[in-house]
Formats: structure tokens, sequence, C-alpha cells
């Protein structure tokens, strides 16, 4: 995806222009149909033709990540029009009776239920779309998990992930494209799960929309590991159909009842927009996360989390998991104390209130085997670097050694 020089609305909108008019996108996947045992035969990619004038020759053309298919000879794509590539042709048209569009298909391969990279190549091998899809992140839900020992903890729901064991995982529909217009590569937050089981093939996608809230890309925060002389610098990119976007960062103190909230800019014009949480105290944890609006549609990162049990009939959702920062005025928190490549240095950022309860379920007899996990931040550095990963999860794990001092965790 492009970046956006923000808020340059001539640029922007060039971006568009070209999005619009260039090429098809993969706009629907089915990965992992609700067939139980799982049938491969069911899988499915769809194209679009989101132009409104050309039609595409796609004679030669390949996915090469995913699956292996080349498409046959004579192979085209109307202003407009959709295209499903089927693992097998049969199976598709014995699964949908009414679908009257055009299908190809045979491919070799099988897509993966949890995470995917799948890439579309015209036939100079050059990169038209490729989407990766997962399960979890901005491509799931997190909700509230089944009770494990005593303790519930966070799981990722993917309604798109068909068959799975648990009920909770309730499937057998796809991912959808929402805006077209929007590029979709490794963009979660432009995609989300069919309003029915099977997803919609040669038809316009159940969630799809000319206008979307702004997707809220590449988010960080400076310095990783902050000590209390540092104010934290957040910041993260912006995509929006228009060139209205705005952002706004809210952080709180770990067990404040209210977040503070700061406006978001591009002040030193790189196209990211940034706002700054003033230096805090060693030790202090810091809760936040971001929001973004184009005066229509919302959005925030991280996304809320459902906190109600599955199948309710009135699920609620609260903006509870969210990313975490830990002040450290440590020398073994700078990496610049490390022998560049030596052993990494681990960091698992929890709130307290988390914290404890993980400390609970790994030294407490009856639990230890709770599959429980916690919501944090995983940061990693090792003199050379340092890794950032947010709403990672985290979970007491082992068997002989599940009980505590010291535990095993699973990240």
């Amino acid at each position: 995806m492009s970046r956006i020089s923000f808020p340059i609305a001539a640029a922007f909108a060039a971006l568009l222009i070209a999005r619009v008019s260039a090429t098809p996108v993969i706009n629907e996947i089915m990965a992992h149909s609700a067939a139980v045992p799982e049938n491969n035969a069911q899988e499915w990619i769809e194209l679009y033709n989101n132009s409104p004038t050309a039609t595409f020759n796609l004679t030669g053309w390949q996915f090469t990540k995913g699956v292996d298919f080349t498409f046959p000879n004579g192979t085209t794509l109307a202003p407009g029009a959709y295209l499903v590539v089927a693992a097998n042709v049969v199976t598709f048209q014995q699964q949908h009776p009414g679908f009257a569009g055009t299908v190809i298909g045979g491919w070799l391969g099988t897509l993966s239920n949890s995470s995917e990279h799948v890439k579309l190549v015209d036939s100079l091998l050059a990169t038209i779309d490729e989407v990766h899809y997962a399960s979890e992140g901005e491509w799931g839900l997190r909700a509230r998990g089944p009770l494990s020992f005593s303790h519930n903890g966070w799981i990722w729901v993917c309604d798109a992930d068909g068959a799975a064991a648990a009920p909770e995982l309730r499937g057998g529909k796809t991912f959808e494209l929402r805006n077209p217009v929007l590029s979709a590569y490794d963009s979660g937050q432009n995609w989300g799960f069919s309003a029915a089981n099977g997803g919609s093939p040669g038809a316009v996608n159940s969630i799809a929309s000319a206008n979307v809230a702004p997707l809220i890309k590449d988010v960080k925060h400076k310095p990783e590991i902050p000590h209390s002389t540092d104010p934290i610098v957040v910041s993260c990119n912006l995509h929006d159909e228009g060139t209205t976007a705005t952002a706004a960062l809210h952080w709180r103190l770990d067990g404040a009842g209210s977040f503070n909230t700061l406006a978001m800019s591009d002040t030193d014009g790189d196209g990211d927009v940034e706002a700054t949480i003033p230096a805090q105290a060693n030790l202090a944890i810091v809760e936040w996360y971001l929001s973004a609006t184009d005066g229509t549609n919302t959005r925030t990162w991280p996304a809320p989390a459902r906190t109600s049990d599955a199948g309710v009939a009135v699920e609620t959702f609260g903006q509870v998991t969210n990313a975490l920062v830990l002040v450290d005025n440590s020398d073994d928190a700078n990496a610049l104390f490390q022998a560049p490549g030596s052993q990494p240095i681990y960091r698992l950022i929890m709130t307290n209130t988390e914290r404890a309860e993980l400390a609970t379920i790994g030294s407490t007899s009856g639990q230890e085997q709770s599959e429980a996990s916690m919501n944090g931040t995983f940061i990693s550095h090792d003199g050379t670097g340092v890794d950032t990963i947010y709403n990672a999860s985290f979970r007491n794990r082992g068997t002989g050694s599940a009980l505590g001092p010291p535990n095993n965790f699973h990240v």
C-alpha cells in the first residue's frame, strides 16, 4: 500500500484514481468451509474488476503463493465482472447450484485455515494483488474466552475459519473485501466476514461499502522501552477514500478510570500522524489505543473486544484489549547495552490485573492447566534491533512444569 502524504488532497486523489483503474483485485476468499471433515475441494478465490471501462486478458496470469494455478488461454474479466477460481470446479458448482457467473479452477495446494499469503501475478510475473489473511489480529475478533479452570482470558474468533472444533468459531463464511478502492495489501481492516455461510460468489460482497472508516496502519511507539525521562511518541499512517480523515491517541496509566485524548497530526511531514504521551515514572504501565474518523465512520485500533459470552442475544463490546508500554530505567532495557546478536531479552507487558491473574494460574494447584490467555505487548531486543508485537496472547503452559515457580509461558 502506498504511503499517503497526509493530508495532501491532490496526491491522495491520484492514488485512488490509480487504484480504481489499475487492475483486478482479490475480492473474496473461501479458505475453510463448514464441511466436517474438512473438504479442501470447497476452497475458492474470487477476483473482481472494479474498472468501469477496461477488460483484462488474464491468459497466463497465475496464483503463485497460497496455491498454484495458471489461468487458461482466453480468460478475460470485463468491467465490473467477477471471476471465481476454484480448487475444484465441479465441487464449487455443487456447493453453489444457483451460480451463473464464470468459474475456472483446478489448482494445486490448499489454503491454510489460519494464515496464508495469496499472490496474483500477470503473465510477466508482475504482482497484481496479494492478500495475507489470518484468523487473528486485524482479520479476527478478540473475545472473552470460555471458562478454563476458573479463568476466561481472551481468544481470537474468526467466522471464516469454517469447521473449527471450538463452537466459538462459528464459521463457513468467507473473507470479503469491503472497498476495492483502498488497496488490499495486508489490510485486514478492509476485510470482514460474509453475512451468509458460503459467501457471495459472483455478486456484490455482503459487506461492500464505498465509504469505510479510515484504515489505521503502521502503528508504532518510540522509544519501544522508554525511560522515565522519555516522552512516548505514538504514530500511525491513515488511508481513506477521502482527504479529511483525522486521528486521536487515547492513553491512561494502568488502573486509571478514564483515558486522556490527544489529537494526532503530521508534525514532521513524513506522512504519519503522531501524538506524544508525556514522560512517566519508572515501571509505569501505559495503556493506549487510537481512533480515526472521516466524519462519518470511526474506527479504533486495537478494535473493541467482545466482552460477552458467545451466542447471547445482545453481545457487548469494550475497548479493553489495548496496546501497552512499560517504562523501565534499567540498563537491560536499552538494546545498546547488549552485544549485537546476543541472547534476546523478551518482555511480556500486561496490565497489573492480568499479570496477577496469570501469576495466580501458574501458582495455584488445580488451575495451572488453564489455557486462559492474557492480552499484552511483546517486545524482543538483542542488540541489533527491537521487535514489537501488540495484541499478543500470553498463557501458562507446560505439563510437569506448569506449576511454578518458575513458569513456562506460551506467547
